[in-house]
């Protein structure tokens, strides 16, 4: 890739798609499993990135 801007915007989607940026959402989604809670209802119109659905 040559083109500065296609790699800039492959690093902005990189970062955006990066599990840690989504943290809090997996941490939540993580303890209600630990204690046994049923998962929030799968709304694909709310993925907010290709890891997480929140």
């Amino acid at each position: 890739m040559r083109n500065p801007l296609q790699l800039f915007f492959r690093d902005l989607m990189t970062m955006r798609n990066h599990g840690t940026a989504a943290r809090e959402q997996l941490a939540t989604v993580y303890m209600q499993a630990l204690l046994g809670q049923e998962p929030p209802p799968f709304d694909q119109s709310v993925m907010h990135t290709l890891l997480y659905h929140g």
